[in-house]
């Protein structure tokens, strides 16, 4: 959206309002290792029924239920579960694929690294970024 509020505009003043209804930085981010046990729990159990027992994993591995709802989803969208009534079955032979197969987790990513990028950095750092970002639309609509 910022990118095409800035296409081909020279802007002498942009003023910022940064408005989010999720922390997204300061949430926690699977590692590798978490997603490898929550995908070994499964293929263990075969199925698990998320709403009923999410919250006592959650509690159990001292994770958010958003953690493991969201590495489900990713899951999901990789194709080693499938989701019925809440309920997740295992995939067994599913492709193997990488992580950053996901859109969830790509974007989960981008939304953390602009988190920080826009509301975390300073104020010369956020004006060289801004500039850098203008200056390389106009360049690349230049005919």
């Amino acid at each position: 959206i910022f990118d095409h509020v800035i296409n081909g505009k020279k802007l002498e003043r942009i003023y910022l309002i940064f408005y989010q209804s999720d922390e997204h930085f300061f949430s926690t981010f699977p590692t590798r290792e978490y997603f490898k046990w929550y995908y070994a729990f499964l293929l263990k159990r075969g199925s698990f029924d998320l709403p009923k027992y999410g919250g006592e994993l959650a509690r159990h591995k001292g994770w958010t239920k958003d953690t493991i709802e969201f590495m489900t989803k990713v899951f999901f969208e990789l194709g080693f579960v499938t989701i019925e009534n809440g309920v997740l079955s295992v995939v067994y032979h599913a492709e193997k694929r990488d992580l950053t197969d996901s859109e969830t987790y790509r974007e989960k990513q981008r939304l953390i690294e602009l988190e920080q990028k826009l509301i975390y950095s300073s104020a010369d750092e956020l004006k060289q970024w801004l500039d850098k970002r203008m200056a390389e639309k106009a360049g690349a609509y230049k005919v």
